[in-house]
């Protein structure tokens, strides 16, 4: 789930071709989104504590992997029941621009990353993403709330006798 330039990323998408040409033009849209976004002022709530200023986007994942096959929270495991909440501060923009366009494999991303239970905030302006789909602004602000579900996916098996 996102909020910010980055939903925008992937509302657009990137052209069928090879992996390599794939992420390749992903990184460069989203540096070119990243470039015409202006920040916004947000108040997020994680765990109970307060974190706020401009951001030009905010990430909620349980993997790593968003928006056009980059690696935005390289410590996100999928099964350790946490959030990894992904920030990019407006005094990072540019950071993160080059960052993408240099094509990195083995350099740190320069983003705020926060593990957690629960993540809220209230949403006035900007899309909002939840999976592939992008939503446009509500016409009235609106609570969004994030948490992982305590018991997960349960898949059932038959079993077949022999």
């Amino acid at each position: 789930m996102g909020w910010g330039a980055l939903a925008k990323v992937v509302d657009i998408g990137v052209p069928d071709d090879t992996r390599e040409k794939q992420i390749a033009s992903g990184r460069e849209l989203f540096a070119e989104i990243l470039e015409a976004a202006a920040p916004t002022y947000i108040c997020l709530e994680i765990d109970g504590h307060r974190m706020e200023g401009d951001f030009v986007f905010v990430e909620i994942l349980n993997i790593g992997m968003t928006g056009p096959r980059v690696l935005i929270s390289p410590s996100a495991e999928p099964g350790d029941q946490l959030l990894d909440i992904v920030i990019l501060p407006a005094g990072r923009k540019q950071e993160m621009i080059d960052w993408l366009r240099a094509a990195p494999e083995h350099t740190p991303i320069p983003l705020t990353e926060i593990k957690a239970k629960t993540a809220k905030f209230v949403w006035r302006e900007g899309p909002l993403r939840v999976d592939d789909e992008v939503f446009d602004a509500p016409d009235h602000a609106a609570e969004v709330r994030v948490e992982i579900e305590p018991h997960g996916l349960h898949v059932c098996v038959p079993v077949t006798g022999d």
